[in-house]
């Protein structure tokens, strides 16, 4: 119970208690004295009746009689009057009804003489209850009064007690509020001087238990960040005590021993993690006596599994000097373990394959010159089993000869084959077919974080190359765009068939008019540079970090293509990927030996206006020399801040935009916008040396939206501007 409280209730107590004792007290004392009051007046009138009434009854006198009883019957404590004379001649009464039904009634009898004669007598009986009456309305003003009373005191003791006890309160409510944590209670320091000093008191220890709190706060911060620190280390980290049992561990450690919770770890002995125990113990003794160690040890997991792990151990010691922990921390190398051996095993294929080309260089030149000989053994036996007649006994001889000859070249060949000097052997094969049966294989050479993604379009024809070739090229190709997204990315392969004319083989050296497959290799990796596409097809030349590349991927790539009567071209900007183009010569099913004449269809010439945007200008001199052979009218533009001045004159008259996809000022795209905004309706067709599925990050691949592949010839572009011009 509050202090306040039992203050109140002491003080009502004690104040109830006395104004019950004093009403009790004041109408004892009040009914104490009206009865005595009473009782005088009973003796008064018993003597004023002897006295006023012994006249009249002896002489008889009724109406005086009547007259004293009247007066006398005017008290109105009386109630009843009774007038008896002894000889019984005069009876006189007089009596009402009591004024409430409490009190008690007296009784006073009053003998009349006269000369020594007893005359009659007078019995007068009072009531009290007037009396009580009064007792109960005095009681009653008490009972009010004194609850009035009560009442005030009571606010007068409720104020007082708040006076005495607020401060207490006060500094109770503070006192609890710390209690709990809550520092920031106000503590009041009003009231008397001892309960003002008592605040004082509660401030400076608040203050001391929020420094020290604010202290506290800080050190657990650094504990809980070295704790988050040591749990989120990469490493494993455990410490153990002086007997070697384990008492922390982090999370690294629980994942690399294999473990899900920490109770299954902490208590056991270090030595119980490795594989070799007794290994392990004196490495605890080691590190015990010199004060920490580093080394390998091979650790043994909660299912039995073993795996290299390199560790650091060091003491924790206390004040005197005893080691009372051992910390260690543990790092797994099976990865570099590993990297070791497959560094060994690497090294070790290098020296087998140097050793094996040397080999293969000597066995090339060996065979070179068998040959030589084998040739002339095999010529001669060829001649004389023309000569001789048949039948002749020296013919057997002659069929040995050329039999072990054929089966001497036969191994020959095979070393030509392991000297990689081997003739080549090729037949007309479907591209689609060859790169349909190597995506598995290009799939796992570049990796799960590389999607791959393969266009084939349908009826390409067949082109005459080794098959084995086709696979050296996609492979070397698809190493390629792997390394130049080290990131991820996306590989892109297509094979289109393709019209090659003279305008454009006129300027591209290398190419010659006719039927081509194109082979389209491209990714959204790095890019290449100008001056690193200058040199990418040189012998040895690489961009990658010594010992990462040999640089003759894309030189041989090149010499096959070139081998095969092909030719490559290479499109790539720095942060915009790279996209190889290799054209092959398509054949005939029916003309296996010889390349089919690529047969141009005649196409009628055009007219009108045609805006060229090109900011390469040996494209753009090509382009428009096309063009202006066709027929057409052409107004060029380097670039498409140029462009946009030629249309905003209005004199000049153009049918069509003929602009390239990616340029350094804008897009093809934005271009055509603002073309579009100055001439509303404008037709316009785009160009890009990026296959379709390649540039539709640049927008051109909207619907509607006419397009045409670089390199084209002159009837695929003759074709694609009379469509365009005529088209809705």
């Amino acid at each position: 119970m509050r202090i306040r409280t039992r203050i109140i209730t002491a003080a009502m107590l004690v104040v109830m208690v006395a104004t019950i004792a004093y009403a009790l007290y004041f109408v004892g004392k009040e009914r104490n004295d009206a009865r005595a009051q009473l009782s005088v007046t009973i003796e008064h009138n018993d003597r004023l009746l002897k006295v006023v009434t012994a006249g009249p009854l002896y002489d008889g006198n009724v109406e005086q009689l009547d007259a004293t009883l009247d007066s006398l019957f005017s008290d109105p404590d009386i109630i009843s009057i009774d007038l008896k004379e002894f000889n019984g001649n005069i009876r006189m009464f007089r009596t009402r009804t009591p004024a409430a039904a409490i009190g008690e009634t007296i009784t006073s009898r009053v003998v009349i003489t006269r000369k020594m004669d007893e005359l009659g007598e007078i019995i007068t009986t009072y009531s009290t209850a007037r009396i009580e009456q009064r007792l109960l309305q005095s009681r009653n003003n008490i009972i009010f009064f004194s609850c009035i009373l009560i009442l005030g005191l009571s606010v007068v003791i409720y104020l007082v007690a708040k006076g005495l006890t607020g401060p207490i309160d006060r500094l109770t409510t503070a006192a609890q509020a710390m209690a709990n944590g809550n520092l920031d209670q106000e503590i009041g320091t009003s009231g008397a001087q001892e309960l003002s000093s008592l605040g004082q008191s509660f401030i400076r220890m608040r203050d001391a238990i929020r420094a020290k709190m604010a202290d506290l706060a800080a050190q657990n911060a650094a504990m809980r960040l070295k704790d988050a620190a040591i749990d989120s280390s990469i490493n494993g980290i455990a410490i153990a005590d002086a007997e070697g049992l384990l008492t922390y561990i982090n999370s690294s450690f629980l994942h690399m021993w294999g473990y899900n919770d920490a109770a299954q770890v902490l208590g056991k002995p270090v030595v119980h993690f490795w594989h070799e125990e007794e290994k392990a113990a004196q490495v605890m003794e080691t590190v015990l006596t010199g004060g920490g160690g580093v080394g390998e040890l091979v650790a043994k997991r909660r299912d039995g599994s073993l795996f290299p792990v390199e560790f650091s151990a060091s003491l924790v010691k206390d004040e005197a000097g005893t080691t009372v922990y051992l910390m260690g921390s543990f790092v797994d190398i099976t990865e570099r373990k590993r990297a070791e051996e497959e560094k060994a095993k690497l090294e070790s294929q290098l020296l087998q394959a140097q050793k094996m080309e040397s080999i293969g260089r000597l066995a090339g030149g060996v065979a070179h010159d068998f040959n030589n000989m084998l040739s002339v053994i095999l010529g001669y036996a060829a001649l004389m089993k023309s000569r001789l007649p048949a039948g002749d006994p020296l013919m057997n001889h002659v069929l040995e000869i050329e039999k072990a000859g054929i089966h001497s070249r036969d191994i020959t060949s095979q070393l030509l084959a392991f000297s990689r000097k081997q003739i080549i052997a090729p037949r007309p094969v479907n591209l689609n077919d060859l790169i349909t049966a190597t995506r598995t294989t290009i799939a796992r050479l570049i990796g799960e974080d590389i999607d791959l993604h393969f266009f084939p379009e349908k009826d390409i024809g067949k082109i005459k190359i080794d098959p084995s070739q086709v696979d050296q090229i996609v492979m070397n190709l698809a190493v390629n765009a792997r390394d130049a997204m080290p990131g991820g990315g996306k590989l892109t392969i297509e094979t289109e068939t393709v019209h090659l004319d003279e305008a454009y083989c006129r300027q591209h050296l290398g190419s010659t008019p006719g039927q081509y497959v194109l082979l389209a290799v491209s990714d959204n990796g790095v890019g290449m540079d100008t001056d690193t596409l200058s040199h990418v097809f040189e012998p040895f030349f690489t961009t990658k970090e010594v010992g990462k590349g040999t640089g003759l991927g894309l030189a041989t790539v090149y010499g096959i293509v070139r081998q095969n009567g092909g030719f490559i071209n290479i499109y790539s900007e720095p942060g915009k990927g790279t996209m190889f183009k290799i054209y092959f010569p398509r054949i005939m099913e029916e003309e296996i030996m010889e390349l089919e004449k690529a047969v141009e269809t005649p196409f009628s010439s055009g007219t009108g206006t045609i805006l060229l945007v090109e900011d390469d200008a040996m494209v753009r001199g090509m382009a428009a020399a096309l063009l202006e052979e066709i027929g057409y009218n052409v107004l060029i533009a380097k670039t498409p801040m140029e462009a946009l001045s030629i249309c905003e004159k209005r004199d000049t008259s153009i049918d069509l935009l003929l602009t390239d996809v990616v340029m350094p000022e804008m897009k093809g795209t934005e271009l055509r916008d603002r073309i579009n905004a100055i001439r509303p309706g404008i037709k316009v067709l785009f160009m890009s040396g990026y296959t379709s599925n390649v540039i539709v990050h640049h927008g051109v691949l909207e619907e509607g939206v006419r397009f045409i592949h670089k390199p084209f010839s002159m009837q695929d572009l003759a074709a694609k501007v009379r469509d365009a011009i005529g088209g809705n």
